[in-house]
């Protein structure tokens, strides 16, 4: 385990705030804790809070990742074969809402 110092700037305090109290943030990370083997007491501290709220950015910033390699990965597949392009532009135009609307959360 490493130790460091981090200054949060307000939107990061606030959300480490509100991430103590009584907010549906709070239950959202206690799921998300709750499905990943552990406690719902690592949300007890600060410290344990933003430990947590890393791994989530962490998480959801690996999946976006896997995402853009998919679609990078499925560009490459369907660029010499024209159904299966089109194919792959509905898939992206259906897609494109959904990370907008995930994007729109964050």
């Amino acid at each position: 385990m490493k130790r460091t110092t981090v200054t949060l700037d307000g939107e990061a305090e606030r959300v480490v705030e509100e991430s103590g109290a009584e907010t549906a943030l709070r239950r959202l990370l206690e799921e998300w804790v709750m499905a990943h083997g552990e406690s719902v007491d690592v949300l007890r501290s600060e410290g344990g809070r933003i430990r947590t709220l890393l791994q989530v950015a962490g998480e959801a910033l690996h999946e976006r990742a896997l995402d853009i390699g998919y679609t990078r990965m499925a560009e490459w597949y369907v660029d010499t074969d024209p159904p299966r392009r089109a194919a792959r532009d509905r898939w992206v135009g259906k897609e494109a809402e959904r990370w907008a609307v995930e994007d729109a959360v964050r």
